[in-house]
């Protein structure tokens, strides 16, 4: 990065909180990449943010060790992860997929409860 980064809200430069934090790249899938990247802070309101990322992923999810560090990032708490996803919609997506599956469920068992209440095939 070569410029320091203003906050907006409080108008001062930003500072680095820590060099080095992992960006973990979320996907339809799951996890796709790891980025390296820096936690930046601004010191009146606090707010964080991941700036400087390197030019390409440090590791990709079809690569050999891609699991291992994943799971490395998972298990100790000193080496900072954070997720991210392009959008909020694709944050979402598997909450509203998870959603749609219990709907779906709990729509057969009600017809199955009716049928049977009724003692004959319920149609809509």
């Amino acid at each position: 990065m070569n410029h320091i980064p203003i906050c907006v809200r409080c108008h001062i430069e930003c500072r680095v909180k820590k060099n080095g934090v992992f960006a973990i790249e979320m996907a339809s899938f799951g996890p796709a990449a790891i980025w390296m990247s820096d936690l930046w802070h601004c010191p009146e309101c606090g707010i964080e943010f991941l700036a400087g990322f390197g030019q390409r992923p440090a590791c990709e999810h079809y690569q050999a060790d891609f699991q291992s560090l994943l799971d490395s990032l998972d298990k100790d708490a000193s080496l900072m992860g954070v997720r991210f996803w392009g959008s909020r919609t694709e944050q979402q997506a598997p909450i509203r997929q998870a959603v749609a599956k219990v709907q779906e469920t709990f729509t057969k068992s009600l017809k199955s409860a009716r049928q049977r209440a009724l003692g004959r095939d319920w149609e809509d």
